[in-house]
């Protein structure tokens, strides 16, 4: 496998699937204990072409590493041959192009070769094929535009010349002069790696990314790297290779890049659409068609090292060649170019088209159905999800490549609604309250609470009940719970309020208390009530107790009075 997928990092966010030209990105529920759906390559379908490794923004993705294999290689004592695509003079800004190939020797690489070699083999083949040919002939040295091909338009197979590319032809020349060698590839290119894994004289396939990784490994250890030219044969036009044009103009088929006989095509998007027209009666006169997948040439490839733009890399490779131009051309006389068989450098292609399950209409309706899709006016075909339209995401549920859940205005709608559900179920009136203490949002209970026939959405909160707390909250980002009446509403509210940080919004859950409070009202009222009636016993009752406690009083003197008289005759008796 060449591109990997760490579900770990993966969250769910189809980046990798909208910026993957053909929908080579399938998605599953994770291994782990939350059900996110996870992104992984169908290999089936892809074209390496590498963009959804740049474009992941969590580094779910990345390309294979072999740098193990070469470090392995280097130390294991055989001598190690290092074929350099003619794009590294551009790739990596931060070193010179001297320094690449110096860094590369005092890693231990036996011969540090010029891929561009190879490019002068295939460019030879194909000269010879376009002038023996009467039909448009199509000349590429990228295995994504192989891939697109093989792949999706398999009637243009009779169209490709059928050479190997460049790094193929170069590790058999390269073996063919030392066989005692093994062969590095190194270059700009993810689809090299599926590539390599092909071609039985390649070791190992390295990017420039991972051979900058390599010297940034490496750091104090490195001292100073001297600058070092190429061994053996040096590249003449083939330099200019992965450019727009170079092949061309290496093959010697034209200059002119306004000929109307020849034409360059770049980019993944730019080269799906010319094949799907060549041998349908598009582009008549147009007899050889140079076909790159990325945009400017290999200089643009997904491994390259750097951030600048695509103008300064090409002017940086315009340089290299134009100053080793006159070294080039005293070495041509040295150290002639080997040549190969054509036996060596001829390929056949496959077709590989992609065979889709196609359901029957009623069943992809059944599924844009289950989005909430019943009627063609409902396929918004937005393109959130990855998918060109509606039925195409529908397709790839149908085929297993994609989930339901995956249409983001579906999914939305029904988050809203579940929300919308619970509000619209409260008792409780809810109002969301901006900065300015102006009302975005209201739920039934809120608009009933406060008359049907008054507006509530887009009005001040002082519209209805002064909102003094409100703005406390505001100010202090805090929460509070206050009673709040609404003379012009003729209610007594309860009110919980609260700050949302993140939304810089207010919260306020109102619950009209005006029935609760009169009722309380009333209680109080029998209460007080029966206190009064209650003191007034108390005090009636102990005005007869003291009344009659008088009455005794009184009895009691007087038989007193009348007994002591008694005893007082009794005692003169």
């Amino acid at each position: 496998m060449v591109i990997i997928n760490n579900e770990a990092k993966c969250r769910d966010c189809y980046r990798c699937l909208r910026s993957c030209p053909v929908q080579a990105i399938g998605f599953s529920l994770g291994s782990g204990e939350t059900e996110m759906l996870h992104a992984h390559v169908i290999s089936e379908r892809c074209i390496m072409d590498g963009r959804c490794v740049l474009v992941c923004p969590q580094k779910a993705k990345r390309a294979r590493q072999d740098l193990a294999v070469v470090k392995e290689l280097l130390l294991s004592g055989v001598p190690v041959a290092a074929s350099v695509a003619p794009s590294f003079a551009a790739a990596i800004p931060a070193l010179s192009p001297g320094q690449v190939l110096g860094f590369l020797k005092k890693l231990g690489f036996a011969r540090v070769l010029p891929t561009a070699i190879g490019a002068e083999l295939v460019a030879d083949y194909c000269r010879r094929h376009v002038r023996s040919n009467n039909r448009p002939v199509i000349t590429s040295s990228c295995p994504v535009v192989v891939s697109m091909v093989e792949k999706y338009h398999p009637h243009a197979i009779p169209y490709l010349v059928p050479v190997v590319s460049p790094m193929t032809a170069h590790a058999r020349l390269i073996k063919k002069m030392h066989p005692e060698m093994q062969v590095v590839f190194i270059g700009p290119c993810i689809g090299k790696k599926a590539e390599g894994d092909e071609v039985k004289e390649l070791k190992a396939v390295l990017t420039f990314k991972e051979l900058w990784d390599w010297w940034q490994e490496e750091g104090d250890g490195l001292g100073d790297v001297a600058e070092a030219e190429f061994d053996g044969p040096q590249p003449s036009l083939s330099q200019l290779f992965p450019l727009e044009g170079g092949f061309l103009i290496t093959a010697g088929l034209t200059t002119d890049m306004l000929a109307g006989d020849t034409l360059v095509v770049s980019g993944v998007e730019e080269c799906l659409e010319f094949l799907s027209q060549i041998g349908c009666g598009g582009y008549p006169g147009v007899q050889v068609v140079e076909m790159m997948a990325c945009r400017g040439g290999c200089i643009n490839g997904p491994k390259v090292i750097g951030e600048d733009d695509l103008f300064s890399r090409r002017n940086r490779l315009l340089q290299y060649y134009h100053a080793k131009k006159a070294r080039i051309r005293a070495d041509l006389g040295k150290e002639p170019v080997p040549a190969l068989a054509d036996s060596d450098l001829h390929r056949s292609y496959i077709n590989r088209k992609i065979q889709e399950v196609l359901p029957e209409e009623p069943v992809l309706r059944e599924i844009l159905a289950r989005t909430g899709k019943h009627r063609p006016e409902d396929e918004l075909n937005c393109g959130a999800c990855g998918y060109n339209s509606c039925r195409d995401k529908a397709l790839a549920v149908y085929q297993g490549r994609a989930e339901l859940d995956m249409c983001i205005p579906f999914m939305r709608q029904k988050a809203e609604s579940f929300s919308n559900l619970v509000l619209g179920a409260l008792s409780s009136g809810v109002l969301v309250v901006d900065n300015k203490l102006r009302v975005l949002e209201a739920n039934a209970a809120a608009q009933a609470m406060f008359g049907s026939n008054c507006q509530i959405v887009g009005e001040e909160i002082s519209r209805l009940f002064e909102g003094s707390h409100l703005t406390e909250v505001l100010n202090l980002k805090s929460a509070v719970k206050v009673v709040v009446p609404c003379p012009q509403f003729q209610i007594l509210t309860r009110q919980t309020v609260f700050y949302l940080n993140d939304h810089d919004l207010i919260v306020c859950i109102i619950d009209d208390i005006t029935q609760e409070e009169a009722r309380r009202e009333k209680v109080q009222q029998m209460k007080k009530t029966t206190i009064d009636r209650a003191q007034e016993v108390i005090t009636k009752q102990m005005k007869v107790a003291q009344e009659i406690a008088g009455l005794l009083g009184e009895t009691t003197a007087e038989t007193k009075v009348l007994l002591q008289k008694l005893i007082d005759l009794m005692k003169e008796e």
